[in-house]
Order: structure tokens, then C-alpha cells, then sequence
């Protein structure tokens, strides 16, 4: 199964899973990894992880409210694997 996001009943900021949740083969997420995402025990709720390129242009994630750095992390592809 492949999650969009995040697999669904998974908390994208904590990393709880919730009843029921998906236990996804891989998940695509969108801009950036969601915080949850990478919580250990997330890890096999998620399985391969990896990160998908929308068009959010660089500076709206250094804008002082988001304040992340993440210089040209599309520059090579549009999708990208986390793990």
C-alpha cells in the first residue's frame, strides 16, 4: 500500500498512530517530511519514505514563521528517497 502524505491515522506532528492506522510499503510526502514521520516508532507505519517536489518555492520555507533552510533540496530530482 502507498500512502499520500502520510499514512492515514498517523499524527503528522507526533508520530502516534491512531485506531485504525495504515501500515503503509511506502509514503510519498509532499514539500517536506512531516515531524511525525520520522518518529521511531512511526518507522514501520511509513516503510520506505520519500519526499515529493510541489512547487513551494524556497523562500516560503526560510520566511521567519517556518524558519527551515532547505537550499536546493530538489535540484537533483523531484522525488527524492528519505530511507
Amino acid at each position: 500500500m502507498l500512502s499520500l502524505d502520510l499514512p492515514s491515522g498517523l499524527d503528522a506532528t507526533t508520530g502516534d498512530a491512531h485506531d485504525p492506522v495504515v501500515r503503509a510499503a511506502a509514503t510519498l510526502t509532499l514539500a517536506l517530511p512531516k515531524v511525525g514521520l520520522r518518529h521511531v516508532g512511526a518507522r514501520p507505519l511509513v516503510g520506505e519514505l520519500y519526499v515529493g517536489d510541489i512547487g513551494v518555492p524556497p523562500e516560503v520555507f526560510t520566511a521567519p514563521t517556518v524558519g527551515v533552510d532547505v537550499g536546493a533540496i530538489f535540484a537533483t530530482a523531484e522525488i527524492l528517497r528519505i530511507w
